[in-house]
């Protein structure tokens, strides 16, 4: 394997933690997002 090979396997592999992570964010916004409705309709019941 060339040294220019390598280093765009490793671009590759680059660039696909960078979208996992992106994906990973979303989750979690969606996850605050959920947690925090229940709160409010948690809350809503005992009002």
């Amino acid at each position: 394997m060339t040294l220019d090979e390598e280093r765009e396997g490793l671009f590759l592999e680059l660039e696909r933690y960078q979208k996992l992570w992106a994906v990973l964010e979303d989750l979690e916004t969606i996850l605050w997002g959920i947690k925090g409705f229940n709160e409010a309709l948690e809350k809503s019941r005992l009002d």
